[in-house]
């Protein structure tokens, strides 16, 4: 199937009134934790399995309340206890996760007392699974607030009017500006048009002149949430990337696109009934009859107020769709119309199929699970006795069948769905998609890079090496011994069973967020994030020609900037980063590149500041919203109480979180972070959101320099900037040492950029090595001046021969006798 978004593994619980040592609560979490943001005296247990990160939290200074951090939350009764002994559990108790230093378990119904230190009633278990026997969590305790010394003013005072309404009116193209020599207005900054890499060039020169280490993260999507290979194999594979369709597959594996959408709706299913009919759904009602050999697409209209989710057909002339709210369509003439059929429940159904004797099956959110036999006319509703999300649904015949869900959930029916059982698997993470080739090989894809294979008709499943980064939403079950995966950052490909995987060639538009770095000098491990997206839309007219997004999201970007330059001069506690997103509009693809990254590398990510849309004041009540899905977080009450200190003509609100910027990646991987954002009522709502007007005149100039002030003060305090110390001019800015910065991304597949910091004007080389120490390819060769410098390495030897996967070594000389290396690792 192909949904649902990520949801973090967290739970928050009550100490049981006989708990001992007078510990509030303890809160277990499927991402690091932002322990620089706990109380002081905090303890964190923290244990990393599979890329994931989990943790226990200690501390007495959080109010003995439950919390609750979405409104996903599975009810129960979950506890956290000592590490309970083989056949001493209650009947119907599970242990959901264990280590040497306790477990946490699930009651049975009835909530079967547990001799337990903690009790909670809610549990957010997406991404949980269980460390290696035997590894011990380790412990930290979480840092006071962070010291801030000067004038918080110095900070505020400093943030230039000029200067973000400058920054705006280049990007939205108002003005124009220059870069490499060459000079840009920018008409339109859709992440699809040509001139968004002027947007990239604009922003890295000005991180870059300002003296930061400015470097690319390059990301490419792939399947996003569908996928469709024909058995053949040959040049039949269907793919979604994104908003698109990709054609391709064949021995060579090689795609290319075929088909934008025009509106940016993120495809979610794919059916190929016929050579010359391709059916896609997605988001916003999309539905679209593709036809490959003729490049045609024909769009259908009447779902535009609901999400479609799924997409079979039995022929080239019978099909049907679901949908949000409990809908179900079909079609019998080749989808020229569509009619509605009552399917019984207001329920999400994410996955639908329909056999060509007319039983149809459909599932979805909370356990829903319908049969119909006589084509969909009529819906029946059946228990499958779970209340997980059913995602998707699978026959292999009339008897067997299969349903992949939360959880780790996996049913299967013997008796064509009279009955169904669950299935013990060796994850608990949701279960997204699920395939089976004619000989009985099957594949179930998940999140957090979850592959699980059976060869023998799903008797058994085991975990494969899956070598892709994040959530994988679709999986193709080829042959026995071939699979095609894919998920937001590409497809793979394994031809032996699963032991190992390709990436598969995927053309296209290779995006790029724009990152730079402040290190920290007390504790540089931990960091703060500033960020916003500088991609824009418009969906009243065509993206490509005209789309300014002053507000959305210039105004952010201005902000991020501004933020940088201000801070610039002074010495931080904590490492700052700033970040400007690409792809956010057509589903926030650079912060989810970048989140998952982080999570995977344990980045310790104290908290996460976005702005988007900081610009607009439309009925004069200064209204700003602090989106966040923290109950309690020292960064939203932290600066709702400091726009009042600081006498800023702010009305801070805070907002339960909505997952449509670049906060909710960061959100659900665990990470504090919140979202800045203007009023989003009625009324007081941009009327010129994604249009050709979003334009630098409608904006509230002076409500837009107190919402920047507001950004860089909170950042500056949470960070520790020490406003003491005497700034440095512009022209002494360079690096102190020579410094060469971990390569990336890495791994990596086609490339991989290295950089390095110069302290002064000399000779260098930089060469790539196998880790026999034979030359594979020189990068540079030559003097450099000071200052930074970036090269990137495309996998080819001197020759321009690709070379195969494995572990190299990128090694730096300069003349005045630095050297350094970094391992890299090519994944093919």
């Amino acid at each position: 199937m192909r949904k649902k978004r990520t949801i973090i593994a967290l739970i928050a619980a009550l100490l049981m009134a006989a708990a001992q040592s007078g510990v509030a609560q303890i809160i277990v979490t499927g991402g690091m934790p932002a322990i620089a943001s706990l109380p002081a005296g905090s303890a964190v247990w923290m244990h990393s399995a599979g890329g994931r990160f989990f943790a226990a939290l200690e501390t007495g200074d959080i109010p003995a309340s439950c919390v609750i951090l979405d409104e996903r939350g599975y009810r129960g009764s979950f506890y956290w206890t000592a590490d309970p002994q083989a056949g001493t559990l209650p009947d119907g108790c599970r242990i959901l996760w264990q280590g040497t230093e306790g477990a946490l378990i699930k009651a049975g119904e009835g909530r079967a007392p547990l001799p337990a230190r903690y009790h909670a009633d809610w549990l957010l278990l997406d991404g949980l699974s269980a460390p290696a026997a035997g590894n011990n969590l380790s412990k930290r305790t979480a840092p006071a607030m962070p010291s801030f010394s000067g004038d918080i003013n110095t900070v505020l005072d400093s943030v230039s009017l000029e200067r973000i309404i400058a920054t705006v009116s280049d990007l939205s193209g108002e003005t124009s500006f220059t870069v490499y020599n060459t000079s840009y207005n920018l008409t339109s900054r859709y992440v699809y048009s040509p001139q968004i890499q002027a947007a990239r060039y604009y922003l890295t020169e000005e991180l870059l002149e300002m003296g930061y280490a400015t470097y690319i993260q390059q990301f490419q999507l792939g399947a996003g949430k569908a996928l469709n290979v024909n058995p053949e194999f040959i040049r039949s594979g269907v793919a979604g990337s994104g908003s698109g369709l990709l054609l391709g597959g064949g021995r060579d594996d090689r795609w290319a696109p075929v088909w934008h959408d025009a509106d940016s709706r993120i495809l979610t299913a794919l059916a190929r009934p016929a050579a010359d009919m391709v059916w896609a759904t997605g988001h916003r009602g999309l539905l679209v009859r593709f036809d490959p050999a003729t490049s045609q697409a024909r769009l259908c209209s009447g779902f535009e107020d609901r999400d479609l989710f799924d997409v079979c057909f039995t022929d080239d002339t019978h099909g049907w769709i679901c949908g949000s709210d409990g809908l179900i369509a079909a079609t019998n003439d080749r989808g020229d119309t569509w009619h509605i059929l009552p399917s019984g429940t207001d329920r999400d159904l994410y996955t639908l199929t329909v056999a060509p004797d007319g039983t149809g099956w459909a599932a979805g959110k909370d356990g829903t699970l319908l049969r119909s036999r006589d084509g969909g006319t009529s819906w029946t509703p059946l228990n499958p006795g779970t209340g997980s999300w059913l995602y998707d649904i699978c026959f292999t015949g009339r008897t067997q069948g299969w349903i992949a869900g939360s959880q780790g959930t996996l049913l299967h029916t013997g008796d064509g769905g009279d009955t169904w059982e669950t299935i013990d698997l060796p994850v608990s993470v949701s279960l997204l998609d699920i395939d089976f080739a004619a000989d009985g090989t099957g594949w179930i894809a998940g999140r957090c890079g979850t592959l699980l294979r059976t060869t023998d008709s799903g008797r058994t499943w085991h975990t494969a090496p899956a070598a892709l980064t994040g959530d994988i939403y679709a999986v193709s079950a080829v042959n026995r011994d071939t699979v095609i995966a894919g998920g937001y950052f590409g497809l793979i490909r394994s031809d032996n069973g699963g032991a190992d995987f390709q990436a598969a060639m995927v053309p296209g538009e290779t995006f790029y967020n724009v990152i730079a770095e402040k290190p920290g000098t007390l504790d540089p491990d931990i960091t703060y994030i500033i960020c916003a997206h500088y991609d824009a839309t418009n969906n009243s007219g065509d993206p490509m020609l005209a789309a300014p997004g002053a507000d959305d999201n210039a105004s952010g970007c201005a902000a991020v900037l501004e933020a940088a330059r201000v801070l610039a001069p002074y010495t931080s506690d904590y490492t700052i980063k700033f970040i400007l997103f690409t792809a956010e509009e057509i589903g926030l693809y650079g912060s989810k590149a970048y989140a998952q990254q982080a999570a995977a590398q344990g980045e310790n990510i104290a908290g996460v500041i976005n702005l988007d849309m900081i610009g607009y004041e439309g009925d004069d009540d200064l209204r700003v919203e602090l989106h966040t899905n923290f109950a309690r977080t020292q960064l939203v009450d932290s600066m709702a109480v400091w726009a009042g200190a600081w006498g800023l003509p702010l009305a801070p609100v805070k907002v339960l979180a909505r997952p449509n910027s670049d906060h909710a990646p960061f959100l659900s991987l665990g990470y504090q972070a919140l979202m800045v954002i203007e009023d989003t009522r009625a009324g007081g709502f941009n009327p010129f959101y994604h249009s050709a007007n979003d334009r630098l005149t409608y904006m509230n100039t002076g409500y837009f320099h107190s919402n920047v002030r507001l950004a860089a003060g909170t950042l500056a305090r949470f960070a520790g900037i020490d406003l003491t110390a005497t700034p440095v001019s512009d022209g002494a800015r360079r690096p102190a040492a020579f410094i060469m910065h971990p390569p990336w991304p890495n791994p990596f597949n086609p490339s991989v950029t290295a950089a390095i910091d110069l302290p002064r004007d000399e000779g260098a080389t930089v060469d790539v090595f196998d880790l026999l120490g034979r030359p594979v390819r020189r990068l540079h060769q030559g003097r450099l001046a000071a200052g930074h410098h970036t090269f990137i390495w495309n996998g080819d030897d001197r020759l321009g021969r690709p070379v195969s996967s494995g572990v190299y070594l990128i090694v730096c000389r300069t003349g005045g006798g630095a050297a350094a290396q970094r391992k890299i690792v090519l994944m093919r």
